[in-house]
C-alpha cells in the first residue's frame, strides 16, 4: 500500500492518494490518471482478466481504488494497511457482483497489479 501511494506522489498525485487514507472525503481520480500512474501494461492485464477494454478497466480502477484504499487504511496509515480485508470482495460489491471470488479472484489480481 505504501508503495502505491509513493507512486502516486511521484506522479504528482500525492494529494489525491493521501485523501484516500483514513476518514474524510476521497478526492476523485480519472481513468487517464490511473493509467499514467499504474501503466498501460498492468491495466491491459487487468482488463484482459475482466474481459473488458483497457479504458473500461482504468475506469473501474478510478472508481474503486479510492474506496479500496480507504477501507484498507482506516487509521490513515499506508505503511500498516488493515489485515483481513479482501479487495476482491470490496470491488465485487462495488460492481454488483457480490463476493470477489465470483469475479475471478480480483483481490489477487489487484494485489499483484498494484505491487508492480
Amino acid at each position: 500500500m505504501q508503495g502505491l501511494t509513493q507512486k502516486f506522489s511521484a506522479g504528482g498525485l500525492g494529494d489525491i492518494a493521501k485523501s484516500w487514507l483514513g476518514g474524510g472525503n476521497n478526492l476523485p481520480i480519472s481513468a487517464q490518471q490511473i493509467e499514467a500512474i499504474i501503466g498501460s501494461g498492468p491495466i491491459g492485464q487487468f482488463a484482459q482478466r475482466l474481459g473488458v477494454s483497457p479504458a473500461q478497466a482504468a475506469g473501474v480502477l478510478a472508481m474503486a481504488l479510492p474506496i479500496i484504499i480507504d477501507k484498507l487504511t482506516p487509521d490513515g496509515d499506508a505503511a500498516n494497511p488493515k489485515q483481513g480485508v479482501d479487495m476482491g470482495d470490496i470491488l465485487g460489491g462495488l460492481l454488483g457482483g457480490g463476493a470477489g471470488g465470483g469475479l475471478g479472484n480480483l483481490g489477487s489480481i489487484l494485489s499483484g497489479m498494484l505491487k508492480k
